[in-house]
């Protein structure tokens, strides 16, 4: 999502390496697209231009994870999906967003900050957010590596249980793993650390694979894809600080 004569291919995939680092000590996320925006930033891009192609990526990435665990929720047939989200506590949580929202345009003060400082910042970033998007080559290449991305990832998780001697069907193994791995990370842990682990034992010993061997793939997963990228982060982090690029 950003110009090629600003992108640096073995900076840019570099900093996807150093992206591990940061996943211990924000929630997930938020880490890559700390170390994107300040690459990007590196590059000469302007802090709009940064932020909006960050976002971006964020979005496609996003969308993708949930169309393509709804298409395959459809395709497998499991109702795994009817009552994950928790529509009650969402509703409540929207109410009290917008509710804090309205309380803090009634002071003078703060609306004028809001409508004289953020919102002509928030109208720059939304023309850049909406260019990007609105490039149709860019997009079908986004989404197309976002659903690589997925579904190598969700694979690496059937190829664990393979480890211990179990099998399962690819496609339900994915589906659960993209609905099990999204609600957790949603929690603001480091990398969704506890709630990754957590969700992925119990979602899998739900679907009938015995709780010692879901457990196990879980952790081995995790080891491979959270704890070895953290001193792979800190090498690539200490190359990008080195050659200026974050």
């Amino acid at each position: 999502f950003i110009d090629k004569e600003r992108r640096d291919w073995p900076a840019l995939f570099i900093t996807q390496i150093a992206s591990g680092l940061t996943a211990v000590s924000m929630p997930a996320g938020v880490g890559p697209a700390f170390v994107n925006f300040q690459h990007l930033r590196r590059r000469g891009l302007r802090s709009a231009d940064a932020t909006a192609a960050t976002s971006a990526t964020w979005a496609v990435q996003g969308l993708t994870t949930i169309l393509l665990t709804i298409v395959i929720g459809l395709f497998t047939g499991r109702n795994t999906l009817s009552g994950a989200i928790p529509t009650n506590t969402l509703i409540i949580v929207i109410g009290i967003v917008t509710l804090a929202f309205c309380l803090a345009m009634i002071i003078a003060p703060i609306r004028r900050l809001i409508t004289d400082k953020y919102l002509p910042l928030a109208a720059v970033y939304a023309r850049r957010f909406i260019d990007i998007l609105a490039r149709p080559d860019r997009l079908v290449i986004g989404f197309l590596g976002a659903v690589i991305l997925n579904l190598a990832t969700a694979l690496s998780f059937w190829v664990a249980l393979m480890a211990f001697g179990t099998r399962t069907n690819p496609v339900e193994t994915i589906f659960v793993f993209l609905l099990a791995n999204t609600l957790a990370s949603a929690v603001p842990t480091p990398g969704g650390l506890g709630a990754v682990e957590a969700a992925l034992t119990l979602s899998f010993s739900g679907m009938g694979v015995p709780a010692g061997i879901a457990l196990s793939a879980t952790l081995l997963y995790r080891v491979v894809f959270y704890w070895l990228r953290i001193p792979a982060g800190a090498v690539a982090m200490r190359w990008l600080s080195a050659h200026e690029q974050i």
